[in-house]
């Protein structure tokens, strides 16, 4: 059978960049609507900390291995 899932991202405080309003926001809820669709989903957002390159690798790495 296949596997559906996803990596969502969504960083409000984008490094030296202007911040953004609702992209973490905005990546729960497609997360959790992806969750209701029947997808195996991992949510990374910096709403309690900066998401790295490493983080999302990670996350990648778990569903594919």
């Amino acid at each position: 059978m296949l596997r559906k899932a996803a990596v969502v991202i969504g960083v409000d405080k984008p490094g030296n960049y202007a911040p953004l309003k609702s992209a973490a926001s905005g990546a729960e809820e497609v997360a959790k609507w992806l969750t209701d669709e029947g997808y195996d989903v991992t949510c990374l957002t910096d709403k309690n900390g900066p998401v790295s390159a490493q983080d999302a690798k990670m996350a990648i790495r778990n569903f594919v291995t």
